[in-house]
């Protein structure tokens, strides 16, 4: 998990995180499950603008 959170902190996505564990570090992981992990983890990251943010007219 190191080298996950490591890629995390760079800012790396799940695309790239899964790229480098399967060329430079030999680890083989589901693409699936790592994504899920990253959205887990950094769920600002992939949220939408509209659930973001309250909506001014229905308050």
């Amino acid at each position: 998990m190191e080298p996950i959170q490591a890629m995390l902190d760079q800012g790396l996505g799940p695309k790239q995180i899964w790229l480098n564990l399967m060329d430079d570090h030999d680890v083989s992981v589901s693409y699936t499950l790592l994504r899920h992990y990253v959205r887990y983890r950094f769920p600002h990251r992939y949220t939408a603008p509209w659930q973001s943010s309250p909506d001014p007219v229905n308050r």
